[in-house]
């Protein structure tokens, strides 16, 4: 009989010992890292209901992998990594401890690029090993990093890095990745007004990338991407210059006080609106006022 095998949620669950780093606590919610300190031995079939990427930031180690019907044994040097499509039972022998940031993503997260990339959520994901990549290797530590630095965890940043090394696994290590990837359009001139509009009578108020991309039944990242084709600028880069032009009438218009113009126009406080406006003007609100 098969043996059966189970897929667990992270590679760490497998493992005797417990991860050193991890980003479970920090509630990201499309990508996840985890630093695993691997003993020596043979792991036989396990696996993770996420797609998986071990990148060797330890030693230059040797290493045997048996996965998707293939074996091989390889010098495994640092930086180098390995990529587990999710639900693939994977063998791996090591005669040597080795130290590995996992990368872990959700299938749901590349099947959403998937859609926006080909208009259709079928690929597979290729095993992969051993693989140098600069860019995979940079986004791993990267996130490292950002944990350190953060630990609670910024959710956008990991959102936006997740939806990067997403793109750029579907791009170089799926079934399709010979296939050219579409670039974004623009937005219609109809689409585009929505959104200029809706920024225009909400600059006072918090705006997100997630209500703006709403609007026109895009998903977060492909109307990031279709806003900068069409206007030259990121969502944020335009919110940040209309809420500016705002401020420079009221300061010309107005009597309002320098914290009344920063809340009238959605900034967080007087000092956010002074250094916003000597970044684009090169003067504060008070120089501005009276010139």
């Amino acid at each position: 009989m098969k043996k059966e095998t189970r897929a667990y949620e992270y590679w760490s669950d497998q493992l005797p010992n417990l991860p050193s780093v991890t980003s479970r606590q920090a509630g990201w919610e499309d990508i996840d890292i985890e630093i695993n300190h691997i003993p020596p031995g043979k792991f036989s079939e396990v696996s993770t209901n996420r797609h998986a990427i071990g990148i060797n930031v330890g030693q230059h180690t040797n290493i045997s992998v048996k996965a998707d019907g293939r074996q091989k044994k390889f010098s495994y040097l640092k930086n180098e990594f390995v990529i587990f499509p999710a639900e693939l039972p994977v063998t791996v022998d090591l005669p040597y401890a080795q130290t590995s940031l996992t990368v872990s993503l959700p299938h749901e997260l590349l099947m959403r690029n998937a859609i926006e990339l080909w208009d259709t959520e079928k690929f597979e994901l290729i095993p992969s090993f051993p693989v140098r990549d600069s860019l995979v290797a940079q986004i791993g530590k990267a996130l490292q990093v950002e944990l350190k630095q953060n630990p609670s965890g910024c959710q956008l940043y990991a959102k936006n890095m997740a939806n990067a090394l997403a793109v750029h696994l579907l791009h170089n290590f799926s079934n399709r990745s010979h296939k050219t990837i579409q670039r974004a359009g623009s937005l219609s001139s109809k689409k585009l007004k929505v959104v200029l509009d809706y920024i225009e009578n909400h600059i006072e108020q918090k705006i997100e990338l997630a209500d703006l991309s709403i609007l026109v039944g895009y998903s977060q990242f492909h109307f990031s991407r279709a806003f900068k084709n069409t206007t030259g600028m990121s969502p944020h880069q335009y919110v940040i210059q209309q809420r500016i032009e705002r401020a420079k009438h009221l300061l010309k218009q107005s009597t309002f006080t320098i914290n009344e113009i920063a809340i009238e126009c959605g900034f967080a406080n007087p000092s956010h609106l002074a250094k916003q406006f000597r970044r684009h003007t090169g003067i504060s609100p008070s120089e501005f006022r009276i010139m």
